[in-house]
């Protein structure tokens, strides 16, 4: 992907990477490495709670990174009494330097999460996602949701912008699974 630079005349190259993390936590060395050698990262199942934000903040801190970040709790917040195991959350990570470069996007929802790269020749929509797992109680009627949300996105942003979507579709395109069909 080429960026733009301070002078009109360079561009510079910008390296991506998407990893669903399992847990930020438990996986934040890996994370500090994975950011040595990529510019964005991009990440699915961070499994921090809204609350956790300074946690998340600390983690970036450590990395020189910036973030867009969000959490299944983002519309209901939970009580910090009440901590139950952390699940899904998606984020998109870039370095420091990068920041003039990369703006929040206000699409998606808990699972989704959208960042404009400003680049030449034209900007780039980066989208994450972090799609309901098969054995979720409402399965289908939760994935057509975020494939509806997704295919809006995706109408707003292609005539004006590259679109990348990274994440986890948790569906296969060998499965015979219903998950797998609404995909296909």
């Amino acid at each position: 992907m080429n960026s733009e630079a301070n002078t009109k005349n360079q561009s510079t190259q910008i390296s991506l990477a998407t990893i669903n993390i399992e847990g930020i936590l438990r996986n934040e060395n890996f994370l500090a490495e994975l950011t040595k050698s990529h510019d964005i990262v991009v990440l699915q199942e961070h499994w921090l709670h809204k609350f956790e934000s300074g946690t998340f903040t600390n983690i970036l801190n450590k990395i020189n990174c910036d973030s867009f970040f969000k959490c299944y709790d983002d519309t209901e917040p939970i009580q910090i009494s009440y901590r139950p195991h952390g699940k899904q959350g998606v984020a998109v990570l870039w370095k420091k330097t990068l920041s003039a470069q990369i703006s929040k996007l206000p699409d998606g929802n808990c699972r989704i999460a959208c960042v404009e790269v400003k680049c030449k020749p034209k900007p780039i929509c980066l989208i994450t996602v972090y799609m309901p797992t098969q054995g979720a109680t409402n399965c289908k009627i939760e994935y057509q949701e975020c494939l509806d949300e997704l295919h809006e996105i995706l109408k707003k942003y292609e005539p004006t912008h590259s679109v990348i979507l990274a994440g986890d579709m948790n569906a296969s395109f060998i499965r015979d699974k219903p998950c797998d069909k609404l995909l296909q």
